[in-house]
């Protein structure tokens, strides 16, 4: 017998923000309700064991590239 069964696309979420202020408030709830819902609409299975989370490093400066989680190749130059 076969398995019919498939794999959806797997997606990882990126939760940013730039202050501790931010970060008490709805910052990190609502960026992960949103990610949740986008994968839903898209067919998309989130990955709840490996989130990358810049909390309270500013990306107007760039320096979530330089010294957050969001990996180098996924950056935009």
């Amino acid at each position: 017998m076969h398995d019919t069964t498939t794999q959806r696309p797997k997606a990882y979420s990126y939760l940013r923000f730039s202050t501790a202020e931010q970060g008490r408030g709805d910052s990190y709830r609502r960026q992960l309700e949103l990610a949740e819902n986008y994968c839903r609409q898209k067919g998309l299975d989130l990955d709840r064991t490996t989130t990358f989370e810049d909390l309270g490093v500013s990306a107007f400066s760039g320096k979530n590239r330089r010294n957050g989680l969001l990996p180098v190749s996924w950056t935009l130059s």
